[in-house]
């Protein structure tokens, strides 16, 4: 019965009634480490690194079982993204109520860029958010009723205005930031620097791939 050769990090009990044929794993990544044989999957007799090939088809218990696995850890990783989120969403919504008691989480996003990015027309603040010309002058004439922007002439074009924060939405907003960035580091104190390292990198890479979506 032809074989193959298992990851080295794999040990199996099988019965092999010919030689076993040594090839590379085709899926290194993929196998879960497995220290003892499973009597449920109709092995077990001594124990090696072999496995014949009919136990590594498609329908096999063995590839029936790594999907499995990949499957929970995705669903663990969607869960944890998720609460992530939740906590960030309420963060900025403290933070606009910092910034502002009667700020809400469209004008926000509106106050974000022109405090980011400088004055802007209300066109373009329309193209980054999504939104209609009609959505955002709102969301505009709201904020300068809190006094958070001005809407001054475009100097470079007389049939437009420029939306651009005031002096007191910039003062609230790096106020703001700071109490944000002193909560996010009482709640990394106790972890180690390789554990910050290693959890930056891996949100540095996740964000790269969401980079590569747009």
């Amino acid at each position: 019965m032809p074989g193959t050769l298992l990851n080295p990090g794999w040990t199996r009990s099988v019965k092999t009634s010919s030689p076993s044929r040594p090839c590379p794993d085709p899926y290194p990544q993929r196998l879960p480490p497995i220290a003892e044989p499973k009597e449920s999957l109709g092995l077990g007799i001594h124990k090696c690194r072999f496995v014949p090939d009919e136990i590594l088809s498609w329908d096999s218990p063995l590839h029936r079982m790594v999907p499995m696995q990949d499957e929970k850890l995705l669903h663990m990783v969607e869960e944890e993204f998720t609460a992530i989120l939740l906590h960030a969403r309420d963060m900025l919504l403290r933070r606009a109520k910092a910034v502002h008691p009667d700020l809400q989480a469209p004008g926000y996003r509106v106050l974000a860029l022109v405090i980011r990015d400088d004055a802007q027309q209300q066109g373009e603040l329309a193209e980054a958010l999504s939104l209609d010309k009609a959505t955002i002058s709102r969301l505009v004439k709201h904020l300068e009723t809190l006094g958070l922007v001005n809407r001054t002439q475009d100097p470079s074009d007389g049939r437009a205005q420029l939306v651009s924060a005031t002096p007191m939405a910039h003062e609230k907003w790096k106020a703001s930031g700071n109490t944000l960035r002193q909560e996010l580091r009482r709640q990394l104190t106790e972890w180690e620097p390789g554990e910050l390292q290693n959890f930056g990198e891996l949100l540095h890479r996740l964000n790269i791939s969401f980079d590569e979506l747009d």
